[in-house]
């Protein structure tokens, strides 16, 4: 049988590959002509608000639309959540109304009559022993939530995702030359897309559904808008012809995507509704945090000779952490112990974010690899060379460190912490900090300089930016 080779052709035959493409799209974007599911606007289209829950806990006690309905221009309600739904995070969408013009549907939004029950709520993401407190008190010998705090509408704040064990740590961090330990952290970071999560639906006579979407996944995301409204996938067409940004979010209708689509079926005219940028910021999905309180030990050559590490975070009310088995990363250490503890807070739903769960574990990592390399009073990128044996791919890494190093211009320029800079400032920059005045937490702005010594002053004033 012969045998198929499969390859690409020398670059200087090859029609598309390592050629310049003229980007057909540019003027339409450049000119601002390019038109994105928030452009759409096709004759009769009813303009969507929502009523969102402002609340990081509680239940709807009562609801009532029809002072909504009452307003002329007002055309549709659409209810997402009802009396004695829990609404677990502040950004909740409890209804969507639609009008013949946003404003509107603004009236309508504002005239609808909610009450809720305020709910015990947690949104210290990186706070493990407020958690573990808290679950000391309301959880029994059992592992269930006491009565009381099932009754209070109270959850489960921790969940233990284990130990993973190996070699002997204790010894080898005994015998080790060095030996540092540090906390670090990553918080959840909120999407925000250029443009917001939403779409543009519209019905045919004959019940077919056309959907203006904002998606990364024009051919997956036809199925979940039939499943949602219960009607034939054949009959459901999705158009993207651009997307202002989605970074992994944009693979499905969301709940406001069917929202926008039972409003088109129930008015019979089409709708448009994108999120505004409040609750884009709330509910359209964050990234989940990482924070780790970790021990690494080295030997006098720079190798790294132990691991301990207990890693927690949160994905909202999920409590679900980035995976134990990959930290840390991408190292394989022979003496290695792992903790994983999932935090439940009142927060937004999880939604990927460029290689997720990758960069929390990325940072995690190679700061506390960085941090052993100054104890060692060695290059980082000495350390890390040294210890390339401990991963699946050592010359793949060497040749792109290589690489990386020679762009930057590495070895010219690396300095050990503190020995650069001269007289002036090592950096110059703004910086920000978290406090909390009063009990609640506030944050804060100024332009600091940081002096070789470490000390840091500040030569701008401070202001305060705003509450969490």
């Amino acid at each position: 049988m012969a045998e198929r080779k499969v390859a690409w052709k020398p670059r200087n035959e090859n029609t598309l590959i390592g050629k310049r493409i003229p980007r057909t799209d540019g003027i339409e974007k450049a000119s601002g002509s390019a038109k994105y599911a928030a452009d759409i606007n096709t004759p009769g289209t009813l303009f969507a608000r929502a009523l969102v829950c402002t609340k990081p806990h509680a239940k709807i006690v009562t609801l009532d639309v029809t002072p909504a309905e009452a307003i002329e221009g007002v055309r549709g309600v659409q209810i997402l959540r009802d009396v004695d739904a829990v609404c677990q995070w502040d950004g909740t969408i409890v209804a969507v109304v639609a009008a013949d013009r946003p404003e509107i549907a603004d009236d309508g939004v504002r005239a609808i009559e909610v009450t809720y029950k305020d709910l015990p709520f947690f949104v210290d993401e990186d706070n493990i022993e407020a958690a573990t407190e808290i679950d000391k008190k309301n959880v029994n010998a059992e592992g269930d939530l006491t009565d009381e705090a099932a009754a209070q509408g109270q959850p489960i704040r921790t969940k233990d995702f284990g130990l993973q064990e190996k070699g002997d740590v204790a010894a080898a961090l005994k015998n080790a030359a060095v030996v540092h330990k540090g906390y670090y952290g990553i918080a959840t970071i909120s999407h925000m897309c250029m443009e917001p999560h939403g779409s543009h639906c519209e019905f045919t006579p004959d019940g077919k559904l056309t959907v203006h979407l904002s998606t990364q996944n024009v051919s997956g995301t036809a199925g979940g808008f039939a499943e949602g409204l219960g009607i034939e996938i054949s009959k459901v067409s999705v158009i993207c012809n651009y997307v202002g940004g989605g970074f992994g979010s944009k693979f499905a209708p969301g709940e406001w995507g069917l929202a926008c689509a039972e409003l088109a079926r129930k008015t019979g005219k089409p709708v448009r509704f994108m999120l505004d940028r409040a609750t884009e910021l709330k509910t359209a999905g964050i990234r989940p945090s990482g924070f780790a309180n970790v021990t690494i030990a080295a030997d006098a050559e720079g190798k790294i000779v132990a691991w301990d590490s207990h890693h927690w975070g949160s994905d909202g009310v999920g409590a679900g952490i980035v995976s134990i088995g990959q930290y840390p990363y991408v190292f394989e250490f022979e003496n290695r112990n792992r903790k994983g503890t999932g935090i439940a807070i009142n927060g937004g739903p999880v939604q990927a974010w460029r290689a997720p769960p990758h960069p929390q574990l990325c940072a995690l990592t190679h700061t506390a690899i960085d941090d052993l390399a100054a104890k060692l009073d060695m290059s980082s990128y000495d350390v890390f060379l040294k210890n390339l044996d401990k991963t699946e791919r050592p010359q793949v890494y060497a040749e792109e460190m290589k690489i990386a190093a020679k762009l930057i211009d590495w070895n010219a320029k690396w300095h050990p912490r503190g020995k650069g800079g001269g007289n002036g400032p090592v950096k110059q920059g703004v910086g920000m900090a978290l406090h909390k005045w009063g009990g609640a937490p506030h944050a804060a702005a100024c332009l600091l300089k940081i002096h070789p010594d470490g000390s840091v002053e500040s030569i701008a004033g401070s202001q305060d930016i705003g509450t969490g």
